[in-house]
């Protein structure tokens, strides 16, 4: 009978020698076969099988966009196409959707080669939010200080505009020494995505700090408020001041003060503003500390003032009393008691206070006891 002859180099065959051999090559693989009869008269012929990769790439390169824009999707290769993920996409059984995702999304894609086979393959579309990038917060320097632009960026090509005052205009922080007030833009390039962020930048020559007068009761204590831009402060005159450093120090003087307060920042001239603090005199109240009583009797509590009329009075607790507004009640207890008494001037609204004690006397003690002398 006829013998069959293959070249055994050729790998993927299950027989070399045999008429119909199971091929099963790793790639795209030609076979040639030899056929030969019994009169020894031969015939050659050839298949080419092509091996489809499953894994080849046909879906295009990964793309990055911006958020909200649209990009077409084009395959490469392939028959009835089918997209596992639709979200996003215009169709969904189609070679080129639409694509615009609201966040980053990675599909997939089935195809059908022209042998039938079926193979996958991805396609990531990477979308830019405006959060990706962030020029930094404004700021205030003074003329000639240099500083450096807080820039934050997801990733991307980074160019800084203007160029002027920059020492170099593609880092993400650079180092700054603008001229004068103004803005500078973050422009990243990601793809085919561009996006834009500012940042102000105020530039002065001198501090300009401000105070305000305040008005305040003897005895209390009032927190200063210095507007305007410093970074460093100095407090006059020290005393009474809680910190001479602090923009806002806690101060109590006792009589009406003016302060001086010294600004610094930076290279800037510095500047001084001025804060007066009016101290209006409380009422003054004299009363006794403790009063001896026996139960029942009644006690005139005298709260001595200085006579100035239209002051208010409030005593506490009322039990007792003959009067809780009147400058002088009086008191009638059978237990020692404490009471107090706030004045106030309601035309300044500042107020002292007093206490005293009625100490009830069950006996007399020895020096309250008076022994006349007959010699």
């Amino acid at each position: 009978g006829d013998t069959y002859t293959r070249e055994r180099s050729r790998q993927g065959l299950t027989c070399y020698d045999c008429p119909n051999p199971v091929a099963r090559p790793a790639f795209n693989t030609t076979y040639v076969l030899t056929v030969t009869n019994v009169h020894e008269c031969s015939s050659m012929d050839s298949v080419q099988v092509n091996v489809v990769d499953e894994r080849q790439e046909f879906a295009g390169d990964d793309q990055i966009i911006c958020e909200g824009d649209t990009i077409q999707l084009m395959l490469e290769i392939g028959n009835d196409p089918l997209w596992v993920n639709t979200d996003g996409l215009s169709c969904g059984q189609c070679m080129d959707p639409l694509a615009y995702p609201m966040d980053s999304t990675t599909y997939i894609v089935r195809v059908t080669t022209d042998i039938g086979c079926r193979i996958y393959d991805t396609l990531t579309i990477d979308v830019m939010h405006p959060e990706d990038i962030d020029a930094g917060d404004s700021t205030r320097i003074c003329l000639g200080e240099t500083i450096t632009l807080q820039g934050r960026i997801r990733r991307g090509d980074v160019n800084w505009s203007p160029t002027a005052g920059l020492d170099n205009s593609r880092l993400v922080q650079p180092q700054a020494t603008p001229s004068a007030t103004g803005y500078y833009y973050l422009n990243v390039t990601n793809g085919g995505c561009t996006m834009t962020d500012s940042v102000f930048i105020e530039v002065q020559e001198r501090v300009e700090i401000e105070g305000r007068d305040t008005t305040i009761c003897e005895g209390e204590a009032v927190q200063m408020e210095i507007t305007g831009m410093a970074d460093s402060y100095y407090w006059l005159p020290p005393r009474f001041v809680s910190d001479l450093t602090s923009p806002t120090p806690i101060v109590a003087p006792r009589k009406t003060t003016t302060y001086s307060v010294i600004g610094q920042m930076s290279t800037c001239i510095p500047d001084t503003a001025e804060v007066t603090v009016n101290v209006i005199p409380a009422p003054e109240i004299d009363m006794l500390e403790r009063r001896n009583s026996t139960p029942g009797q009644v006690v005139k509590l005298n709260a001595n003032y200085d006579g100035t009329p239209g002051y208010t009075f409030e005593w506490t607790p009322p039990f007792g009393l003959s009067c809780r507004s009147c400058a002088s009640p009086a008191a009638q207890v059978d237990t020692t008691s404490t009471y107090s008494v706030i004045v106030t001037d309601p035309e300044t609204g500042c107020t002292d206070t007093a206490q005293t004690t009625v100490e009830i006397l069950v006996a007399c003690p020895p020096e309250l006891v008076n022994m006349p002398n007959i010699f």
